[in-house]
C-alpha cells in the first residue's frame, strides 16, 4: 500500500509539474474535468481526472477506452495528448473544446437547416469511417457525445466518449470491403443509449453498422427536433425500432 501511495503521489506531482490547472469544467461521481495549460508550450487543454473504483467491469471498460484513446488521432475526434495512470487514478490530457455538446446547441438554437446538418453529418461520418477502419465500434453515438469546437453551427464537430466502445480484431474482416463491413456480426452485448439502438443490436449480432444507425437518429433530431422513437418503456421502444 505504501508503494501504491508513493506511485500515486509521484505521478500526481508529475502532472502538476507539467500542467497548470484552471477552473473545474465538470464533475461526475468518479471523474472531474479541469481546464489546464501546459506550462512549457502554453497549450490550452482539458484534463480529466478519473478515480478508479475497483469494479472489474468498469476497469475493463476503462482499459478499452484508454487503448482506443492511445490509438486514434483525427480532426473530427476529441484527441488525447497524454495519459498518466496509477493503480488508483488516471489523468487524461485532451483537447480543450469550448463549444459544448451538439444537444445544447440544438436546444438553444432550434433545428438545423439541411445545409448545416449535412456539414455536421459529413464530419461525424468521416470520424466513424476512420474508427471503423481501425476496428473500433463506438456504440454510443448521440447528441451528447458530439462536441463543437466553438458555439457556432459551422464549427468543427468532435466525436467523444469511448467508454462503451468495442475493439474488433481487424483480421476478422476485410475493412476495405464495404459489403463485408456492413455484414459483420462480431459483437453481441447491448451497450449504449436505448433510443439510439440499431435493430441489429437488438438482434444480438452486430458490427460497425450500428454506429451509422445511431448517426441517422442524430440527423433526424437535428432536422426535426425530436427523437424518431421515444416510447415510455424499452419493450415498446425496441418493438418500434425492430419494425422500422
Amino acid at each position: 500500500h505504501r508503494n501504491i501511495r508513493l506511485h500515486e503521489k509521484v505521478t500526481g506531482d508529475l502532472v502538476h509539474q507539467r500542467y497548470k490547472f484552471g477552473k473545474l469544467l465538470g464533475q461526475g461521481s468518479s471523474a472531474a474535468v479541469y481546464e489546464a495549460t501546459h506550462k512549457r508550450s502554453k497549450l490550452e487543454c482539458a484534463i480529466k481526472v478519473i478515480k478508479k473504483n475497483g469494479d472489474m467491469n468498469d476497469d475493463e471498460s476503462m482499459a478499452t477506452e484508454l487503448e482506443i484513446l492511445k490509438m486514434v488521432h483525427h480532426r473530427y475526434i476529441l484527441n488525447c495528448h497524454e495519459l498518466f495512470e496509477t493503480p488508483q487514478c488516471i489523468w487524461v490530457v485532451m483537447e480543450l473544446i469550448r463549444g459544448g455538446e451538439l444537444l445544447e446547441l440544438l436546444i438553444e438554437g432550434g433545428v438545423y437547416t439541411e445545409r448545416d446538418a449535412a456539414r455536421a453529418m459529413k464530419q461525424a461520418f468521416l470520424a466513424l469511417s476512420y474508427l471503423h477502419s481501425l476496428g473500433v465500434v463506438h456504440r454510443d453515438i448521440k447528441l451528447q457525445n458530439l462536441l463543437l469546437t466553438e458555439k457556432d453551427r459551422t464549427s468543427d464537430l468532435k466525436v467523444c466518449d469511448f467508454g462503451l466502445s468495442a475493439q474488433i480484431p481487424r483480421a476478422d474482416v476485410d475493412w476495405g470491403d464495404k459489403d463485408a463491413v456492413k455484414a459483420y456480426r462480431g459483437l453481441s452485448d447491448k451497450w449504449g443509449t436505448p433510443q439510439y439502438f440499431a435493430p441489429e443490436m437488438l438482434q444480438k449480432a452486430y458490427g460497425p453498422q450500428v454506429d451509422l444507425w445511431s448517426l441517422g437518429v442524430v440527423l433526424f433530431q437535428l432536422l426535426v427536433g425530436r427523437l424518431p422513437f421515444n416510447e415510455p418503456s424499452n419493450s415498446e421502444l425496441f418493438r418500434k425500432i425492430e419494425r422500422s
